[in-house]
């Protein structure tokens, strides 16, 4: 928060978005270009919803219909030409949607032919989110149920063991990528926490409402 030196560290802000208007400052000398790399980000965000409307619906017209609302409803286009975390964070949940859907449909056909790149991808995504938007640190817990009710109640092929070893591998690869960060807040506010900004947010905006 300190304007004039020495900075000192918080634990309000987490590291994802800065680095992202960082590279266009660094690249280009100016901090806007971030909003162009935003605003393709929409595009691409609109993109993969329509990978995952083909995967999931028949009806392409219906398809069109939904990334077009999405495409242009006053929030996608408002939070892209701002400095906020949103358009970052629904651009990687999409695209983690997007290959968890993938993988899971490779379960349904064959236990052995299961893609990994996928099931990687989406475990990679998943601590990225939280590093963007810490309300997100327990997204992990909604794929791992997805994939339980994909083995019990639908028709994948994956034995208890296997699923048991892909959910350990999930949270492992999330504190994994978590933990600079946790270790980081840990060593300069003593608290092994992501940030402040979940309580935060919960007392300020959720409660009230």
């Amino acid at each position: 928060w300190d304007r004039v030196e020495p900075y000192r560290h918080n634990k309000f802000r987490t590291p994802v978005y800065p680095i992202l208007i960082l590279l266009p400052r660094y690249l280009f000398g100016y901090y806007e270009a971030a909003l162009i790399i935003q605003a393709i980000l929409i595009f691409l965000s609109g993109y993969i919803m329509y990978l995952i409307g083909l995967e999931c619906f028949k009806n392409k017209k219906l398809v069109f219909l939904s990334v077009g609302i999405f495409l242009f409803m006053p929030f996608s286009l408002n939070v892209s030409v701002k400095f906020l975390t949103q358009t970052l964070f629904m651009f990687m949940l999409i695209l983690a949607v997007w290959s968890w859907i993938k993988f899971l449909k490779s379960l349904f056909v064959d236990k052995h032919g299961q893609n990994k790149n996928y099931f990687l991808l989406t475990s990679f995504l998943l601590p990225i989110l939280a590093l963007t938007r810490p309300i997100a640190q327990y997204i992990p817990i909604v794929f791992l149920l997805s994939l339980a009710y994909s083995v019990y109640f639908g028709q994948a092929k994956l034995p208890l063991k296997q699923l048991s070893k892909l959910g350990g591998l999930m949270v492992a690869i999330f504190f994994l990528v978590l933990s600079p960060w946790l270790i980081r807040n840990y060593r300069s506010f003593g608290v092994f926490e992501l940030s402040s900004i979940v309580p935060y947010q919960l007392y300020f905006y959720e409660v009230p409402d």
